[in-house]
């Protein structure tokens, strides 16, 4: 019965622009292969398109990256996927988005506090058809695709960097 307050964390926003290096992948997904984490919602969408769709998993049960490596695959990405159930805020999303790297996202959970719809890339509900549908347009759509990437690191830089979150933080203690 007590009131609470969240302070969520923020990401590192490297200070020069991400590199502008060839994209390997179409499309980045980091998780499991646990239910919660629904890589089954990416691969039954994949099942769904005509075209070849090159995707780099990163499953936690097989393989550990590095933070440095997790950078150099989000900007060799161009789009990142998130659709965990109800995650509660969700650093993949803000980590691609600072890399300028825009997100499609399940409409649930703290993704519908990072990502913006629209603008830094799309929050969807969960249905293989509408993931494939977002993914397919982003693929298609170079010019979409690179502004929605430029609004989602504008957006992180703005709202998510160490240095917002800690301001957040100290306000909510100072009241």
């Amino acid at each position: 019965g007590k009131e609470s307050l969240v302070a969520p964390l923020g990401v590192t926003i490297n200070s020069s622009k991400s590199k502008e290096g060839k994209k390997e992948f179409d499309v980045l997904y980091i998780g499991s292969l646990d239910v919660l984490d629904d890589y089954a919602l990416l691969q039954d969408a994949l099942k769904l398109s005509k075209q070849k769709i090159k995707v780099r998993a990163i499953l936690r049960e097989k393989e550990w990256i590095s933070q440095e490596e997790m950078s150099e695959l989000y900007q060799k990405s161009k789009i990142v996927v998130a659709l965990g159930r109800n995650e509660p805020l969700g650093l993949v999303p803000l980590e691609a988005m600072a890399q300028g790297v825009p997100v499609i996202a399940i409409n649930e959970g703290g993704y519908k506090e990072t990502v913006v719809h629209n603008k830094t890339g799309f929050l969807i509900n969960r249905s293989s058809n509408n993931l494939i549908e977002k993914i397919s347009l982003l693929l298609q759509d170079d010019i979409l695709r690179e502004k929605l990437g430029k609004e989602a690191r504008s957006h992180v830089q703005k709202h998510w960097s160490w240095d917002k979150r800690i301001t957040h933080l100290e306000k909510l203690l100072q009241s």
